[in-house]
């Protein structure tokens, strides 16, 4: 099984079995490997290839368990059906499923990385995680900060950018 050792749980403030997880969804990392990238890479460690981009441990199992629920609600509703179909399906509608699983990704990259924020915005950093983190833990129904948050897919193309080694 994918235990670790107990510790508490950054979002649930409880001690619990510390999971390894991915900081991004396993799916996009499955396609992104069937579409032609193989190997990954941290910027941290360069020389240093990942199968499965980076995996620490970090939830406890019912954190796991909600985030889980929520990507693949993600996956099925909103990323296979775009990838799979892109100009048909252009269009979504904003769900709580979907907002709770924008904000476990935000608060995830913002997590493993507030150690390296500017001190002068560190207060933000801490409050952020703290509202995203009551909010993941469903303790308040809409977090403070950040309340319009919006995925945009975007194309390089249109953006004015070289394409990338997944646009080829």
């Amino acid at each position: 099984m994918n235990k670790q050792a107990k510790g508490i749980c950054p979002i649930t403030l409880k001690e619990d079995f510390i999971r390894k997880s991915h900081i991004y969804p396993k799916f996009m990392w499955k396609h992104l490997k069937s579409t032609g990238g193989t190997v990954f890479r941290n910027a941290a460690n360069p020389t240093k290839e990942l199968q499965n981009g980076e995996i620490i441990s970090l939830l406890g199992e019912k954190a796991e368990q909600m985030f889980s629920k929520r990507e693949l609600w993600f996956e099925k509703n909103i990323f296979t059906p775009y990838v799979t179909n892109p100009i048909q399906n252009n269009r979504f509608s904003y769900s709580s499923e979907l907002y709770y699983f924008a904000i476990s990704l935000l608060w995830r990259v913002l997590y493993i990385n507030k150690g390296n924020v500017k001190e002068e915005v560190s207060c933000i950093v801490e409050d952020a995680l703290e509202d995203w983190r009551t909010f993941l833990n469903e303790e308040i129904v809409v977090p403070r900060f950040f309340r319009n948050i919006y995925i945009m897919p975007l194309d390089s193309d249109k953006m004015g950018l070289p394409p990338s080694i997944y646009d080829i």
